[in-house]
């Protein structure tokens, strides 16, 4: 079965919690585009926005990325939880 964006970001909220990691999802006004979600621990952050498989990201979501990861954050995008598991895990819980 394919994920859905709601059950990747659901999955992931969970996941953040038992890890004691902050998931907020971003409501940046006037900044169409912006990564739908922000993971935090410890002093790092990962922007991170999510689509269901096959879903392609916009021009404008591929700029924020780019933009974001040019400023030294950690920035991209997943369309499965595991993967998006596995970069929360390698940017925020792997040091």
């Amino acid at each position: 079965m394919i994920e859905r964006e709601i059950d990747i970001e659901r999955k992931l909220a969970t996941w953040c919690k038992t890890k004691g990691i902050l998931f907020f999802k971003n409501s940046v006004e006037g900044r169409a585009g912006f990564p739908d979600r922000c993971a935090m621990i410890h002093g790092r952050s990962f922007f991170l926005e999510l689509k269901a498989k096959g879903k392609r990201l916009r021009p404008n979501q591929l700029k924020w990325i780019a933009t974001l990861r040019a400023h030294g954050f950690h920035a991209d995008w997943v369309d499965n939880f595991e993967d998006g598991k596995r970069m929360l895990t390698e940017a925020l819980l792997d040091r």
